[in-house]
């Protein structure tokens, strides 16, 4: 959860940072700062920086490229590489904050789980405790970037592991709460998908 929550706020500061660098603005919300930008940005910039991410995932090849990928890590208890942590957030980064049609859930969810493999790596976690601690991460993260510490829980129950039970759960429910307060700390206690007025 810690790790997670920190690497939520490493992944979206880096995305504000491109958007103010590129745009001159760094809003949540791509429109508003494509309605803001001139022509030539609007065109220019997305095409530099998908040719970025190419050359990055060109160089730097990895095996886990989706959430299906670390849904097969858990499933089979495989371990994922800190380094995809390190390239998910840097690729993905870039894709949104130059405007690529994409959102934070499925690289926040890469980078939890790579942050919680690491974790469990790190502490020699056997085979079921891995899949766990990879889930954590990733419950994590979904909390993290959107600020929901039972929907992130709740996914990774359902969609990761596929079960519930007091010792699946309990651990991703701290995980979740966890990364949601650090990641609160730093941004704000803000409602991230903000509910329109009826």
């Amino acid at each position: 959860g810690v790790a997670a929550g920190f690497g939520n706020i490493i992944f979206r500061s880096l995305i504000h940072f491109l958007q103010k660098i590129l745009y001159g603005i760094e809003s949540e919300v791509m429109l508003y700062n494509l309605q803001a930008a001139s022509n030539w940005k609007i065109v220019v910039i997305p095409a530099l920086g998908g040719l970025a991410v190419g050359i990055i995932t060109t160089v730097f090849k990895s095996n886990v490229h989706s959430v299906a990928d670390v849904i097969k890590a858990i499933s089979l208890h495989r371990t994922l590489s800190p380094v995809t942590a390190v390239l998910k957030t840097i690729t993905s980064a870039i894709t949104l904050g130059t405007g690529g049609s994409a959102g934070r859930e499925g690289p926040i969810i890469m980078i939890g789980a790579s942050l919680g493999s690491a974790v469990g790596q790190f502490f020699k976690f056997s085979h079921v405790r891995m899949s766990s601690a990879t889930a954590c991460g990733a419950a994590g993260g979904i909390a993290a970037t959107f600020n929901a510490p039972m929907g992130g829980a709740m996914f990774a129950a359902e969609v990761l592991l596929g079960k519930y039970g007091v010792k699946t759960f309990s651990p991703l429910i701290v995980s979740a709460v966890t990364a949601t307060v650090i990641s609160r700390a730093y941004f704000g206690d803000e409602i991230t998908i903000q509910s329109p007025s009826y």
